[in-house]
């Protein structure tokens, strides 16, 4: 069995991890699959005291990345899966390390996302991710350690990395990254809010339900830069139809008093 190094290899990404000899195993467990980019969110410890458990994973240590924030650790990548440890509303339901892997075969630029070992990750957290990610356990204790759960699901990876087609030098789908899809999650959530589809109490159940609809979609560049002209369009006619007074085509009804007087004035 040949590991093809060709396709690209996901980044590892911890969000405030707490122990030191936790993030040092993580390294560990990354060199011992051939990954080597470390990405870390708000680190609660020193990491310099992560090197003993390390050993010779020094290096993956070394030249990890510090981010202030999830979405900037991965705003670059087009495919981005979430680790946890239990199911949660208004979230697809999670699959197993193994059932995830062949989304990775496509993917230009990936990682996974790993919790805070206390309480894992927050909703608004899992919402930037495109799967959700589950390892089978004994229902009568299913934490794991944090390293140890990076290494079943990069082994995991590792399977669905060997005997596989080389990746052509221009891949042809051109997958959308994280930073284009919350982008369009904005416009998508101000055209909602604009023509009353939703509310401010309700935005982010809705949102979340669409968010789970088009990130399934595993959309394209081209396919985001589509849905946002649709989008302007739609957000284009909404407020020059209230602006005008036209009844009946946005839910916010205009009133006589409420049109311009330039508008009345040229109506008549």
């Amino acid at each position: 069995m040949k590991l093809d190094l060709a396709h690209p290899k996901p980044a590892i990404v911890l969000v405030s991890p707490k122990g030191p000899d936790n993030v040092g195993s993580v390294a560990r467990a990354m060199k011992n699959f051939g990954l080597t980019d470390l990405r870390i969110v708000q680190p609660r410890c020193n990491l310099e005291q992560a090197h003993m458990m390390a050993v010779h994973a020094l290096d993956v240590i070394e030249n990890a990345s510090i981010f202030e924030s999830l979405l900037e650790a991965v705003a670059g990548c087009d495919l981005i899966a979430a680790t946890t440890a239990r199911v949660r509303r208004d979230h697809s339901l999670p699959i197993t390390p193994r059932e995830a892997a062949p989304r990775f075969t496509g993917s230009l630029s990936s990682a996974v996302v790993f919790g805070r070992e206390e309480h894992g990750l927050f909703n608004e957290e899992l919402d930037l991710c495109h799967v959700h990610i589950r390892i089978p356990t004994d229902a009568d204790y299913v934490s794991m350690n944090l390293a140890q759960a990076v290494q079943v699901i990069v082994y995991e990876l590792m399977l669905g990395r060997t005997n596989l087609e080389p990746m052509p030098e221009v891949f042809q789908n051109d997958p959308a990254n994280r930073a284009a899809l919350e982008g369009m999650y904005a416009h998508l959530l101000e055209f909602m809010l604009e023509v009353g589809y939703t509310d401010s109490d309700r935005q982010a159940h809705t949102l979340r339900r669409f968010r789970m609809m088009l990130d399934r979609a595993a959309l394209t560049k081209h396919d985001v830069s589509f849905v946002r002209g649709l989008l302007s369009q739609g957000l284009w006619a909404s407020r020059k139809a209230r602006g005008l007074g036209i009844p009946g085509t946005v839910p916010y009804p205009r009133v006589a008093d409420e049109v311009p007087d330039k508008v009345a004035q040229e109506s008549e």
